[in-house]
């Protein structure tokens, strides 16, 4: 068989809606994902559709499943759709083949999904971001309270990452005093390998921007405005509405 599209993490209603947006422009599009049955493969434009490994559990078995159907089915164009199968895979193009996936270069999109070196690029580019300090162990504590007023918003600079054989995914905290502070980082035993960022809360609507890029050249942009978010404090948006993105 052969697909010119293979989209990825079919669990997602991201790859639903990838699926739908490419099936109406008439290409043949498949489905993968670690669960059998995906939501993303119950669409009518879903032509195939295949299991892999679970990235969280095995990301070796995952690249290792992954290319052998990418390999039978003629070397597709691949889509992550989730920082977790994105984040594997940009370390692994190379076991593809000819097959081209839609990821940036490596050191690209480290670049952007660490959270730490995000902020370092928009201070260069004179983009306002929330104070911020990076905290990798009890040290650096005192440097936080100085610097930012509670109640601090506190993550850690990757969404998702691995940390002695196991992912790691922490949620926003938000945190009001200099105890319960001291007291998540003596309990985050992965601080010293990724840093835990300590930020002063904005008040304000919640917005997204989005952009697809060409090799740096802007195709098209895409905005929404979050009217729920989990947690409600701030965190990740469970619903939005699309908005006119502000002009440049």
């Amino acid at each position: 068989m052969s697909l010119q599209v293979l989209v990825l993490d079919g669990e997602q209603r991201s790859a639903l809606a990838a699926v739908r947006s490419l099936g109406r422009a008439g290409l043949a599009v498949g489905v993968a994902s670690s669960h059998p049955r995906p939501l993303a493969a119950a669409s009518k434009h879903c032509v195939a559709s295949f299991c892999y490994t679970d990235p969280a559990v095995s990301p070796d078995g995952f690249i290792s499943s992954l290319g052998r159907h990418v390999a039978m089915l003629g070397d597709p164009v691949v889509m992550p759709m989730t920082d977790l199968t994105s984040t594997v895979i940009v370390d692994a193009a190379d076991a593809f083949g000819q097959a081209r996936i839609a990821v940036p270069s490596a050191s690209s999109f480290k670049a952007l999904s660490t959270k730490s070196e995000l902020a370092k690029i928009a201070k260069q580019l004179s983009i306002p971001t929330p104070t911020t300090v990076e905290v990798t162990g009890s040290e650096d504590i005192a440097t936080a309270l100085r610097t930012v007023r509670p109640p601090y918003v506190v993550k850690p600079a990757l969404s998702k990452f691995w940390h002695a054989g196991k992912l790691v995914s922490e949620s926003v905290r938000y945190l009001e005093t200099e105890l319960e502070l001291r007291a998540l980082v003596d309990s985050s035993s992965w601080t010293s390998s990724v840093p835990l960022l300590v930020q002063e809360q904005i008040q304000g609507s919640g917005r997204g921007i989005f952009a697809i890029y060409d090799h740096g050249r802007p195709l098209g942009w895409f905005a929404h405005q979050r009217l729920r978010e989990r947690p409600p404090t701030g965190g990740v948006s469970v619903l939005s509405e699309s908005v006119e993105p502000d002009a440049l």
